[in-house]
């Protein structure tokens, strides 16, 4: 993999970080509540955007989302209950579009 990918998924995983490292449980106004659905929305979606990279990366087919996350899930035998909770984020990001 050459150094442009790498540092792809390095500046995804720390968008993610930097996006929901101090999010507010409550938020104390509209504004902050559009910001905190913002920020889970974008970090979800570059969740989803590693997964597809690192499915193209293993040389598999990319599909959509949720397909993408049960062949990440087999190929690296991970434990399907992480390929579940993946697909909830995906969909609560697929709701938080629509708000």
């Amino acid at each position: 993999m050459d150094e442009l990918r790498n540092k792809r998924y390095r500046d995804k995983i720390q968008h993610i970080f930097d996006y929901i490292q101090e999010l507010p449980i409550e938020p104390k106004n509209e504004l902050e509540k559009r910001g905190i659905f913002y920020s889970l929305h974008t970090s979800i979606e570059a969740m989803v955007d590693l997964i597809a990279m690192l499915v193209k990366d293993l040389g598999v087919q990319v599909k959509d989302d949720n397909i993408n996350i049960s062949e990440i899930i087999k190929i690296k035998k991970l434990n399907p209950e992480l390929g579940e909770k993946l697909k909830k984020a995906n969909g609560l990001r697929n709701s938080l579009k629509q708000k």
